[in-house]
């Protein structure tokens, strides 16, 4: 029960988020975004989302205006 739940509450929400900002480029948004959990390195996936979504794409959507940290390219 405790999985089922995760995946309503937390998988739905990310097969959305994929859907919506990658359409049937998905599969490859969510491969990009593993591949930089794992490596640290974000310029293969900010450059994807750069080339779809306008330059900052990634600012705009991971972002909280609160964070006051640098930038991965700092």
């Amino acid at each position: 029960m405790a999985m089922a739940g995760y995946e309503h509450g937390v998988g739905s929400r990310y097969q959305r988020f994929l859907a919506e900002t990658a359409g049937v480029g998905a599969g490859t948004l969510h491969d990009l975004i593993v591949i930089t959990m794992i490596s640290g390195d974000l310029s293969c996936l900010t450059s994807w989302l750069d080339q779809r979504h306008g330059r900052g794409a990634f600012r705009r959507m991971f972002r909280s205006p609160n964070y006051t940290g640098p930038d991965y390219d700092e």
